[in-house]
């Protein structure tokens, strides 16, 4: 399920091109994994890039620059940027060529005239917020001081004046409003005066006959304003609203 078996049949694969020749002069001390590359040496021109490193360390797709390895080479060549290191070959049985070998050594860089040793900061970040929120604070109070002082500069001179301004505007004012009141007053509406003095009938009333009647049934009355117009069309709406009434009511 890993896949390992699959890679042990491709391993035997690559095997099984070995001449019985070479197998029957391998030595103890040789492994068979060596053998077999020697064999796939000689029996292909060239290995081409299979995946190669980046300069992070990350094995990728080889880069449009890599060019493949003569079989020849493949032993003695050096990782570069025409062949940068990474796996060269056939997908079963690759090569691999690295940057170091057995004889490399890592080292510190030797000093160099000029050149300074710097290690990396260790001094935590500064935080900005708390100082410009102050100076914003800082700016607002004191735009608040020159508006103060502003006010106060031309106020002084002009104060009187401003004073009888406003006396007159609201002198002024108020006359409008008294006269638009007087004007536009409407004349008071009163109703008939029907009250009955002790002994009287409904009859000597005016309209008491007609008041009287009304108690027998619903009646729906309205204010006689005065104005013909007006009260007709009063007149009008509630005879009809009586009338709908009586016959949609039990």
């Amino acid at each position: 399920m890993s896949g390992l078996f699959v890679e042990m049949m491709r391993r035997v694969t690559a095997l099984g091109s070995l001449s019985p020749q070479d197998a029957a002069h391998e030595t103890a001390g040789d492994t068979v994994a060596d053998t077999a590359s020697e064999a796939q040496s000689q029996s292909v021109e060239a290995f081409a890039p299979m995946q190669t490193l980046d300069g992070f360390g990350i094995l990728r797709a080889p880069p449009p620059t890599a060019e493949a390895i003569p079989a020849g080479a493949i032993n003695t060549v050096k990782a570069s940027l025409a062949h940068p290191p990474g796996y060269y070959g056939a997908q079963g049985s690759p090569r691999a060529l690295n940057i170091l070998d057995q004889k490399s050594a890592l080292v510190p860089l030797p000093r160099r005239a000029g050149a300074a040793r710097m290690l990396y900061e260790t001094q935590p970040s500064t935080p900005l917020a708390p100082a410009l929120l102050t100076a914003a604070l800082a700016l607002i109070f004191v735009d608040i001081l020159a508006v103060l002082a502003l006010m106060g500069a031309f106020g002084a001179a002009a104060s009187w004046t401003k004073r009888a301004q406003a006396g007159r505007a609201a002198t002024g004012i108020l006359l409008a409003l008294g006269l638009a009141a007087s004007a536009l007053a409407p004349d008071a509406a009163r109703a008939q005066d029907t009250r009955l003095n002790p002994g009287d009938s409904m009859s000597q009333v005016p309209g008491g006959v007609t008041a009287q009647k009304a108690t027998d049934n619903v009646t729906l009355g309205y204010v006689m304003t005065g104005d013909p117009g007006t009260d007709a069309t009063s007149k009008a709406g509630l005879e009809g609203l009586s009338r709908v009434l009586a016959v949609r009511t039990a």
